[in-house]
């Protein structure tokens, strides 16, 4: 009895294998891909067969030639469907494709006028193609009504996004009008987002959540944000990354030019009151010190560390940092307060670039050495962590010093919502300084003085750096 069940498991393991065997075989798809001549099918390129889970999606190989276009066809019922090269189709079962040349036909958009074509739009595709239409919103000016094959008309031919069968090679040109005043427009549905000086940069549908992009300028411009002026080098309305407001449609790119960044004066005088004043920063304050030179003040002293946070702060990694900047900081005001004669010391903190994600540690590091700090006669104060460039950084990273972009959050998001939570947690022991809202006010320019002064994102130009300084030693008066 025992072996009769045995031998019946046996068999019955053995059909069940047979049968997910086949099963796993039929789940399987083919696509063969050759010519065909006569009606008669060849297989000419079987290195480029494809073999996938049946239902899944291939692209189809790429062919080119400079005198024709390729389309892959396929026979169905007696009918062909042609697919063009690198299409995406699904194959549910095998198939075998045949390779077949079209006449190639060339589309081509312009403006109204005829003068200024759109070659990002240019298309080169087979005779007998269905293609979209691009949908160019916004040009000089002007709204996209449609495409017409006559330039200089306004009535449209053809509307933006429609499918259009190719046949020839034809030029298209733009149909336009002049946009109801788009400044005005509340919850238009197209944003309109221009250069600086007002040509058109990119055109977005409005969304619940859409955001400002960013943006790199060639001519080494510091993309500081958006406004709705169009000339701004300073006065900015939101950063690149925060939600588009929805009380307007039209916005310019805030950029700032060295030439802006020149026109201030960046003099400084010691606040009255104060003997001392101290700034603890990272290498934004390690470049301030380079920009100063042998003209600082005896009565500021600048503590630095490049890439430094707040480990280098509170002293806990001194085999790595050297000494913590509090440590020094508190044996510098010591020494100063022992022959100041009662004359008050400021002390201004200017961290978190480097990490923002130790927002924490600081609040509770500063609730801590505060008391301490004040008991040597301290005016304590904290600035802002203040603007970045992160798409001009990025480029920087990539092709300057060909590193990977810091893993650090610098988005305006993440910076207003450190210096918020700052301000909020040290009132009543720290004096906030918003110099944040005070450059996107007035502008500011980025340069790194440790390569050639080239723009980083990060750091900040002589005039920016002194002006900084300067910013913070007027709010302490």
């Amino acid at each position: 009895m025992k072996r009769r069940n045995i031998l019946w498991t046996l068999m019955m393991t053995l059909l069940l294998m047979f049968c997910f065997s086949a099963s796993a075989l039929a789940a399987s798809a083919t696509a063969h891909f050759g010519t065909e001549v006569n009606g008669k099918w060849k297989e000419t390129y079987p290195k480029k067969a494809i073999t996938v889970k049946a239902g899944a999606a291939i692209c189809l190989p790429d062919m080119k030639s400079s005198t024709c276009v390729y389309a892959w066809g396929v026979r169905r019922n007696g009918k062909v469907t042609y697919y063009d090269v690198k299409a995406k189709v699904r194959l549910n079962q095998n198939t075998s494709f045949f390779l077949k040349s079209f006449p190639a036909c060339t589309l081509e958009f312009y403006t109204t006028n005829g003068k200024i074509e759109f070659p990002q739009y240019r298309m080169r595709v087979r005779k007998g193609a269905v293609v979209k239409l691009p949908d160019v919103f916004y040009f000089g000016g002007f709204l996209l009504t449609g495409w017409s094959t006559k330039f200089g008309v306004t009535a449209p031919m053809y509307q933006p996004g429609q499918k259009y069968t190719v046949q020839k090679s034809v030029k298209l040109y733009r149909t336009s009008r002049l946009p109801e005043n788009a400044s005005q427009e509340k919850n238009g549905k197209i944003i309109y987002l221009m250069h600086k000086d007002g040509s058109f940069f990119k055109a977005i549908r409005r969304t619940a959540n859409c955001t400002f992009p960013d943006y790199r300028p060639s001519d080494g411009s510091t993309m500081l944000g958006w406004g709705r002026k169009q000339g701004q080098s300073a006065g900015v309305l939101c950063s690149h990354g925060e939600v588009i407001p929805k009380d307007s449609s039209l916005y310019y790119m805030v950029l700032s030019t060295a030439k802006d960044d020149a026109k201030y004066n960046t003099s400084i005088s010691k606040p009255a009151k104060y003997g001392k004043v101290f700034f603890i920063g990272n290498s934004r304050m390690s470049h301030t010190i380079k920009h100063f030179g042998s003209n600082k003040p005896s009565w500021l002293e600048l503590i630095a560390g490049s890439g430094k946070g707040y480990r280098w702060l509170a002293g806990l990694n001194p085999s790595l940092d050297g000494e913590g900047a509090y440590t020094k900081l508190l044996r510098n005001v010591k020494s100063y307060h022992k022959t100041s004669k009662g004359k008050r010391i400021a002390v201004i903190f200017n961290l978190g670039i480097n990490d923002t994600f130790n927002l924490n540690n600081y609040v509770k590091y500063y609730k801590k050495i505060g008391p301490v700090l004040k008991s040597y006669n301290c005016d304590l104060f904290f600035m802002s962590v203040n603007p970045c460039d992160n798409e001009m950084t990025a480029y920087y990273c990539k092709n300057i010093l060909h590193a990977p972009f810091p893993g650090v959050d610098r988005s305006a998001h993440a910076l207003k919502h450190f210096n918020r939570t700052m301000r909020r947690e040290l009132a009543g022991m720290y004096t906030y300084i918003d110099c944040y809202h005070y450059l996107q006010k007035n502008g500011w320019y980025s340069a790194n003085v440790n390569v050639r002064n080239y723009p980083d994102g990060v750091h900040y130009s002589k005039n920016t750096s002194l002006r900084i300084i300067q910013y913070a030693l007027k709010s302490i008066r």
